[in-house]
């Protein structure tokens, strides 16, 4: 992640965020030189979590001057879509390199700020509309960058077009943004998808619904929805013992017939409607291949899983735990369990579900398990 952070909190009493327009401006920027490039506004819920925005919502900018740009007496507005009911707020520290990004974001400037924010503006500017609205940098009355952004889809940015150099001509045309794809962008909280701090990818027209885009070619076709006896549950790691349960659980599907992954859902006792694939591109899986899910997509965190192909939010229970498989809201697979031997996974293969045996060897931290992989051993 490319940034350069110089932050200057100040709280009300030892300084005001806001700065009259009038202003001169201590910085020597132009129209242009600053970019408007992503916007946060629309938080997804992971199980049992708040889905409040407030505290999670960003703003990045992108400097695209060929020098460091000092950011000090940069005024942030915003407002609704139609320019109304402006909130303006100035940015009293930081700088950023030129060619790199500087994120600001909702977090209380008085405490530790989220990895990816580089500079808290408190509720300064109220809440950013989830159906859109309208953006502006400013200094010292002169106007440097406006967007007008449309409706935000929950946990996904909105984002400049990355195919091109992020320039103000591009941001100002509602036309180049897009919501962020998930397998492009960085699951930067669990269920939440962006590229904060770094290049946006480029935008992918959506397909229309209950379709994909086939190897990302361009090549738009209907979705395999799976169906009972089409993808199964094969394995799950409940309890793991090299690292936190939160962490390192994990689920593996198996595709027993061609298939999609393509709004494919997944829960405990009951299913979660959020699909684990999502995206214009097809998520797809021929017979026998198999997908892996984890509740943390880093292997320095998840026990060292191989690459998963999606994370989850809810919990696997170490006893009376169940998984529930389902399409379209519909199930079509579950298991169940009593007991989950710590850092053992449980497997199914031939139509039995045991722990996985002897002779099963570990993978990454230590724990015991074929993710990803056919089972080494089978169930006795």
């Amino acid at each position: 992640m490319t940034r350069t952070t110089i932050i200057v909190l100040c709280g009300a009493a030892a300084c005001s965020q806001q700065q009259a327009a009038t202003d001169p401006c201590p910085s020597d920027l132009r129209a242009g030189d600053l970019v408007i490039t992503e916007v946060f506004a629309d938080r997804a819920a992971a199980p049992g979590a708040s889905g409040a925005d407030g505290g999670h919502e960003w703003i990045e900018l992108y400097d695209a001057s060929p020098r460091a740009a000092e950011l000090t007496g940069v005024t942030v507005t915003l407002a609704r879509a139609d320019g109304s009911a402006p909130k303006a707020v100035a940015i009293t520290g930081g700088a950023v390199d030129s060619g790199a990004y500087f994120v600001i974001g909702d977090a209380d400037p008085a405490a530790a700020l989220p990895a990816w924010v580089d500079y808290g503006y408190g509720r300064a500017l109220g809440a950013i509309p989830n159906s859109g609205g309208r953006l502006s940098l400013s200094c010292g009355g002169a106007l440097i960058d406006a967007v007008t952004f449309g409706a935000s889809s929950a946990g996904r940015s909105l984002q400049l077009d990355g195919g091109a150099a992020p320039a103000a001509a591009a941001s100002a045309d509602p036309d180049r943004w897009c919501a962020v794809d998930p397998a492009a962008a960085t699951e930067f909280e669990p269920m939440n998808f962006g590229t904060p701090g770094d290049a946006n990818p480029a935008c992918v027209a959506a397909p229309p619904p209950g379709s994909c885009d086939d190897a990302g070619a361009g090549v738009i076709r209907a979705i395999e929805t799976p169906a009972a006896g089409q993808l199964a549950i094969a394995e799950w790691m409940a309890d793991p013992a090299a690292v936190a349960d939160g962490d390192g659980e994990w689920i593996e599907l198996v595709a027993l017939d061609d298939v999609d992954l393509d709004g494919v859902q997944l829960g405990g006792a009951s299913l979660i409607s959020t699909p684990v694939v999502t995206g214009p591109s097809c998520a797809h899986l021929a017979a026998g291949e198999r997908a892996l899910f984890a509740r943390n997509a880093d292997p320095t965190r998840n026990g060292g899983l191989p690459e998963v192909d999606g994370t989850f939010g809810f919990a696997l229970d170490n006893a009376h735990g169940a998984i529930q498989l389902g399409a379209g809201g519909v199930v079509i697979d579950s298991v169940a369990w009593d007991a989950a031997t710590p850092g053992v996974s449980i497997q199914r293969d031939g139509g039995a579900q045991c722990d996985a045996p002897a002779g099963t060897p570990a993978y990454g931290g230590g724990d015991t398990g074929t993710p990803g992989a056919p089972p080494a051993v089978a169930c006795p």
